[in-house]
């Protein structure tokens, strides 16, 4: 795991020249490459593009070129006096002719187009070719190492953040059971203490938890969060019959009916399983009874997980030598 963000510094160096490169990325959807560099090194821009975009391949990346030589000559400037003269005469001419006092300066005769001339001088690119290749390559090295960095706090943080996820959704499944009961009481304890001897509708209270019951269900979100450990988890309302043709029942080899709190909506789905063709169905009971219905609408096998627990526990501590 890599970080989008990072830094990496290149440095060439050979003969007096010094290529330094600063590469800085950030989060990018594509790979989108910004160098800044001397005018007259412009044709190295293309060159330093190509170097970065063999390793990276995403992102939004700022390149800062410099390059310095000590033996680079400098620009020049040069004054093209005969022109500067021939401006300056005809510049008496007007002032004879018409009478106006001349009043032209030196800083005015330099405005002048060509008096005052900028000379570039020639500068051999080939040279520098090689050191910016060099430079860029471990600008880009030094970033993916700092990536890689980055990117392993990032993982380690992230999954920090899951185990912590992890927890509390095993604690929300826990207490998601008792919740709805728990709010009837703490409503109908209150409701007591309000009204003390004046009647209340048991109707409208059973209505209130009702209401409260479908807005704090977590059934969707749990199997939600099982997403990623079976190949189709899907939440739905199984005493519906289209439901089943919906979710693809028919190509199922084994159910497993774990609802054993809803006695009927375990006997719908016991019984729309065994009518999509499903060979074997496994159901939760809570109760001998239950067992003995489900058995006779379809169930090819019932268990019943908290018994099995207790006989499980009482066989291991008889065994440990417990009395």
């Amino acid at each position: 795991m890599k970080s989008m963000t990072g830094f990496g510094q290149g440095i060439a160096e050979e003969k007096g020249k010094k290529i330094t490169i600063d590469i800085k990325a950030v989060n990018g959807r594509f790979l989108d490459i910004n160098v800044k560099i001397p005018k007259v090194f412009l044709s190295l821009e293309e060159k330093i593009k190509q170097v970065i975009s063999q390793d990276i391949f995403r992102g939004t990346l700022e390149v800062y070129v410099n390059i310095s030589d000590s033996e680079m000559e400098t620009a020049t400037t040069k004054i093209d006096f005969k022109l500067a003269e021939e401006i300056l005469n005809h510049s008496k001419k007007i002032s004879t002719q018409f009478g106006i006092v001349e009043s032209i300066s030196s800083k005015d005769l330099m405005r002048f187009d060509d008096v005052l001339k900028y000379e570039k001088p020639e500068i051999d690119i080939l040279p520098y070719e090689k050191l910016v290749e060099k430079a860029t390559k471990i600008a880009v090295q030094r970033l993916l190492e700092m990536r890689q960095k980055e990117g392993l706090k990032l993982q380690k943080d992230l999954k920090e953040n899951i185990s912590n996820i992890e927890k509390a959704t095993k604690e929300i499944k826990k207490l998601s059971p008792i919740v709805v009961e728990d709010f009837k009481n703490k409503l109908k304890k209150k409701l007591v203490e309000s009204l003390k001897d004046v009647n209340y509708d048991e109707a409208r209270l059973l209505n209130e938890v009702a209401f409260f019951s479908d807005k704090s269900d977590i059934n969707e979100e749990i199997v939600d969060s099982l997403a990623n450990e079976v190949p189709y988890c899907k939440c739905a309302d199984v005493t519906v019959p289209e439901t089943f043709e919906l979710l693809g029942i028919k190509n199922v080899d084994v159910a497993v009916i774990a609802m054993a709190n809803s006695l009927e909506a375990s006997v719908m789905a016991i019984a729309l399983c065994k009518e999509a063709g499903v060979e074997t169905v496994i159901a939760k009971c809570g109760s001998e009874m239950h067992g003995k219905i489900f058995t006779r609408v379809g169930a090819d096998r019932v268990i019943f997980p908290e018994s099995e627990s207790g006989t499980r526990l009482a066989k291991n501590l008889l065994n440990s030598g417990f009395t």
